[in-house]
């Protein structure tokens, strides 16, 4: 899922602050999405936001951001929030404080993709009533423009009258014409003329050429309102994923050389993922602090309707099959931050990886030669991996995650664990695997053998045993390199289960500790968690997962509160560090520096009762993925 994941962290931010400016009634006509274009990449919308924010500002994470001792950590955040989201001021002339209080109505945002120009942003409000509030954005859209030198001119489409505001071309951005006009209670504002006139002519309740006519956007939609049933959307949401991440770049200047993953992924099947959509609700039924409805729409391939693998190329990968309701496992320690599970088919997994693996690596038999090299090879291990490997698993892969105290950059731990058919043969793959690798240790704990990597920073040899290592993307021509997920891993075949750790200890802990201690099934929060969402999604689904909010944040917390983010090694940490860091500290290897002054945040204790369990089903269907989940609070019985 890393197409997901690329794009979510950068839409949710656009997401979260649309909502908590906004804010249940019903829709206004005409909604938003019959006067946006089909060229729609991105668009959330809030249904009333006079209403949403007075509910927001009743949940739990809006009672921690109004919390005195989060305020001056709010008030700096809110200041790098407005450098990092600043081509809404640059492409609009607003900021997010200006748009508070000029709806009581929907309030939607959107971004558009432009052939051959930076994409465009486009805002709706609806102002029935509320001609002042109208007027005062209007006026502060003015000042903006005019404080860049900006110019305002007048012009009409038909009886339509538009303000066209410019501004001259920047260093950092090329001129810039955008449009307001109102029309049917509805304020419009666009940085493209154009769109702005086609805009126009939307109003007249025909459009054929709008989001609300892509069949992606309508499946999505049409899903999300069947889980939902009578529960209205307070918010919603759309993207089409990879047109989404292009549109998104432009506004950010030129990428970094190099391989473009999410190119790669585009072009090897995962371009069938046409559309991720969704509703919220904010305090549903009593203890729900946020419930979360999400549809992924990703329909066979043509000529592949009645193909089981349905897609091509390594999109076959992504067979997720449904099964009945499932517990933790016995293993599984109840004291964890998160812990989930995902039915996938690791046979097709490993029959369709080829194609990606191979535009990875920039050689079209780049997989077979591998496959070739682990079976064959007389330095290597001489394994069969699909037979002696993924013959011996099973469909079920569990993650589990905790961390260490004090918290420093290493503490995040992690655990990856996959379902055994026969125990001892793998057990023996494993270990003819691992028994002539240089910086492998063989230990025994109690009657496990763990295989523990001793040295971490020490040259990694050319096979690695699959799950220890990724293959970074080439460079400029460089060698590649090779950088551990798991680093100072450890693996043993124990419990019915291959597992790898991030760390010898942290194995040896739930090894040891198994048949000695409470586990996660038994665990209060988990079992509401479990019961709430079994109420809301009933049936199979091929994954699920449990967190507690406190125990997941907690590092990230302690981190920026010791200003120490970007040194941080976990999988969000790397991330963010990735979103983060600037161009000119790629090329000089520098460390990014730390944005917002972590120092004026409180104890994590005294944030902790704000953070609740959360958990999320996920139902595979044959044309995508729906997606369901929820936030309880806290404190609530």
């Amino acid at each position: 899922m890393l197409v997901v994941r690329e794009f979510s962290l950068r839409f949710e931010v656009l997401a979260i602050l649309a909502c908590l400016l906004c804010p249940i009634s019903s829709w206004a006509a005409p909604a938003s999405e019959t006067l946006l274009p089909n060229t729609t990449k991105g668009f959330v919308s809030v249904a009333s936001a006079k209403e949403f924010h007075a509910r927001w500002n009743k949940t739990q994470l809006g009672l921690l951001l109004s919390d005195e001792v989060m305020q001056p950590f709010v008030d700096d955040f809110r200041k790098q929030l407005r450098e990092e989201v600043g081509s809404t001021e640059r492409k609009l002339g607003i900021t997010w404080d200006d748009i508070q209080g000029v709806t009581s109505n929907e309030l939607s945002f959107s971004i558009l993709e432009r052939k051959e120009k930076d994409a465009a942003l486009a805002i709706t409000f609806d102002v029935t009533g509320r001609d002042q509030e109208a007027a005062a954005l209007l006026a502060a859209v003015e000042k903006s423009f005019t404080a860049r030198g900006g110019k305002k001119s007048e012009a009409r489409v038909g009886d339509t009258p538009l303000l066209v505001f410019s501004a001259p071309s920047t260093e950092s951005s090329g001129a810039i014409e955008t449009v307001y006009f109102t029309k049917q209670g509805i304020l419009c504002g666009i940085d493209d003329r154009a769109e702005a006139e086609a805009m126009v002519s939307r109003f007249a309740g025909n459009a054929t050429d709008n989001l609300a006519s892509m069949p992606a956007f309508i499946e999505t939609m049409k899903r999300c309102k069947k889980e939902a049933g009578s529960l209205a959307p307070e918010c919603r949401w759309f993207i089409e994923p990879f047109g989404f991440i292009y549109a998104e770049r432009t506004m950010r200047g030129p990428r970094k050389r190099g391989q473009d993953l999410i190119q790669i992924f585009q072009a090897n099947g995962y371009d069938a993922i046409q559309g991720i959509g969704g509703y919220v609700n904010l305090l549903v039924e009593g203890r729900v602090e946020y419930l979360v409805r999400t549809s992924i729409y990703a329909p066979p391939a043509k000529g592949k309707e009645n193909d089981p693998l349905r897609w091509n190329l390594s999109m076959r990968m992504m067979q997720l099959p449904n099964s009945s309701e499932v517990d933790s496992q016995s293993w599984v320690p109840r004291m964890l931050a998160s812990y989930s599970t995902i039915n996938i088919s690791l046979a097709d997994a490993f029959d369709n990886v080829g194609p990606i693996f191979d535009a990875i690596q920039e050689h079209e038999d780049a997989w077979k030669n591998t496959l070739e090299g682990w079976t064959t090879d007389q330095y290597g291990p001489k394994v069969d991996v699909r037979k002696e490997f993924i013959g011996n698993m099973s469909n079920r892969l569990t993650i589990i995650k905790g961390y260490d105290i004090p918290i420093t950059p290493e503490s995040e731990r992690s655990l990856f664990a996959i379902e055994a058919t026969n125990e001892a043969a793998l057990a023996k793959t494993l270990e003819k695997w691992m028994k002539n690798e240089r910086d492998i240790k063989r230990r025994e704990v109690g009657e496990f053998v763990i295989w523990e990597r001793t040295s971490p920073d020490a040259e990694i040899p050319e096979v690695e045993v699959p799950g220890f290592t990724t293959v970074k993307p080439n460079s400029g021509g460089k060698k590649r390199e090779r950088e551990r997920v798991l680093p100072s891993a450890a693996a043993t075949v124990a419990l019915g289960h291959l597992m790898l750790a991030s760390d010898v200890e942290y194995l040896t802990e739930v090894l040891q500790g198994f048949g000695q201690r409470e586990r996660l099934a038994s665990s209060a929060d988990y079992q509401q968690v479990r019961d709430t969402l079994n109420q809301l999604a009933l049936g199979e689904r091929s994954a699920w997962a449990f967190g507690r909010g406190d125990e997941e944040i907690r590092p990230m917390f302690d981190l920026i509160r010791q200003n120490r983010m970007p040194e941080s090694k976990s999988m969000m940490g790397k991330l963010l560090n990735n979103l983060l860091t600037t161009e000119a500290d790629r090329k000089t290897g520098k460390t990014r520096k730390q944005r917002v002054d972590g120092s004026t945040l409180p104890e994590f204790e005294a944030v902790r009762r704000y953070l609740g369990p959360h958990g999320r089903i996920v139902r595979s269907d044959r044309d995508g993925w729906f997606v369901t989940g929820a936030v309880l609070n806290k404190e609530a019985p």
